[in-house]
């Protein structure tokens, strides 16, 4: 395993932890997981990405979480030894089920963009945030 998927495995095993991702914080503590982040969260499911979201050559994160009538976007910085900042970068509408975020450069700059499938009402609409390189994300127009 590369030190990309071994990190990768850990922000994910990490997501575990958080509130929303099957199982609460406390019962992940008690398993040996304990969270590096916290997003707020409403109770359904929350996505994860990961990838070099800010050019620095460290593996962040995109997480997407319920809540209210939204599905909220942050962006978890690595800052190396185990360490994140998170920031929210955008919000999509969504009616409160299931949520999924991807990475992938969409418009070929060069820069992973954010990718979000949000339930609402009988359809998953499909949203592109696009990376403006500085750790900030804007809606595909």
């Amino acid at each position: 395993m590369t030190i990309k998927q071994t990190l990768g495995a850990i922000l994910l095993t990490s997501a575990l932890a958080l509130s929303s991702v099957g199982c609460s914080k406390s019962e992940g503590e008690k398993a040996g997981v304990k969270p590096v982040a916290s997003v707020p969260a409403y109770g359904t499911a929350v996505g994860i990405a990961s990838g070099d979201m800010n050019g620095d050559g460290r593996l962040d994160a995109l997480v997407a979480s319920y809540k209210g009538s939204d599905t909220h976007i942050y962006l978890m910085k690595n800052k190396g030894y185990g360490r994140y900042s998170t920031t929210k970068i955008g919000a999509v509408p969504a009616y409160g089920t299931a949520v999924g975020i991807a990475s992938g450069d969409m418009n070929g700059d060069g820069r992973l963009d954010a990718l979000v499938a949000s339930y609402k009402g009988s359809d998953t609409d499909i949203y592109v945030l696009l990376n403006n390189g500085d750790g900030t994300f804007s809606p595909q127009k």
